[in-house]
């Protein structure tokens, strides 16, 4: 399983235990090189990640090994359902992508607003990807995905090559629904991301973010079983991300050069695959969907 390097730190100030804000440019230098040594071949960006797709065309002409993964942007409504106009700003932003970060072509290019995608304009979107693939400006095309019913209109409509979804400890659903093996079946190369909810799963202690304050108990029981079984918090979490064979890679962000480093150890270095995962399921999506947790 290889890791891809999430820049959303890189370009925002994201995750609500992020207490070192935005990564400087020195960091995001030393983060580069690192990826680099460790034989990280994949970004994953996206023209809404601040600016973070400037940044990396300021880094990535020397670093030739790294590609890139970015997004198609929301579709704006005022372009209704003019086939034209939509192919364009398809085109158009992928092209000022491009520009940011200093390329002619990238590994993958995903809708990151999945309704775009299977609303009315849909299918102009997808004929603007297909072309971008046949003109060899893409290799991949895809989404980014929230649950099952996603992914199941998706490959009704469509023959994607990528997706993007949620999975974590707290997190199983679509492991449990089947749509993961529906993936394979279909030939989709899987990338999975949030697998550390934003960092909740990544830390130790009695400590819980206010806006996660109702689901502290589960939380804790989480931590304190892990640390019952000697197992830290960073390896636990990517532990079951690399138990799950439907999983390609997944996508982690990081802050600091060093926290990529025992990300990659961890990831290379599975502990305890035998431990009771399936335990700590959450059922609620007011937990283990981060858009919901600023809705109380």
């Amino acid at each position: 399983m290889s890791l891809i390097l999430g820049t959303v730190q890189f370009g925002a100030d994201y995750g609500v235990t992020n207490t070192s804000g935005q990564c400087s440019p020195e960091e995001m230098t030393a983060i580069l090189d690192q990826a680099v040594e460790l034989g990280v071949k994949l970004l994953d960006t996206a023209p809404e990640y601040g600016n973070a797709e400037s940044l990396l065309g300021q880094y990535l002409p020397s670093r030739p090994t790294l590609d890139v993964i970015t997004k198609v942007g929301r579709l704006d409504p005022s372009l209704s359902l003019d086939t034209a106009l939509i192919r364009k700003f398809v085109r158009t932003g992928f092209g000022r992508s491009l520009e940011h970060l200093k390329r002619t072509s990238v590994y993958g290019l995903l809708v990151h607003h999945v309704d775009d995608f299977l609303g009315e304009s849909g299918a102009h979107i997808y004929a603007e990807l297909e072309q971008l693939k046949k003109d060899g400006r893409i290799r991949k095309i895809g989404a980014s995905v929230y649950d099952g019913e996603q992914i199941d209109r998706l490959l009704e409509r469509y023959s994607i090559d990528l997706v993007q979804l949620p999975l974590n400890v707290f997190d199983q659903r679509l492991v449990r629904s089947g749509h993961l093996e529906k993936l394979k079946v279909a030939g989709v190369e899987v990338h999975a991301r949030s697998v550390f909810l934003q960092g909740i799963l990544a830390e130790t202690g009695d400590h819980v973010p206010e806006l996660l304050l109702r689901h502290k108990s589960g939380i804790l029981d989480y931590r304190r079983a892990i640390a019952k079984r000697g197992m830290m918090p960073v390896p636990a979490a990517l532990g079951f991300v690399g138990s799950i064979s439907q999983i390609d890679s997944p996508v982690v962000g990081v802050t600091s050069s060093a926290e990529l480093v025992e990300v990659f150890n961890a990831l290379n270095n599975p502990e305890a695959n035998d431990f009771a995962y399936s335990h700590f399921e959450a059922q609620n999506i007011e937990l283990i969907d981060p858009r919901r947790w600023s809705d109380h």
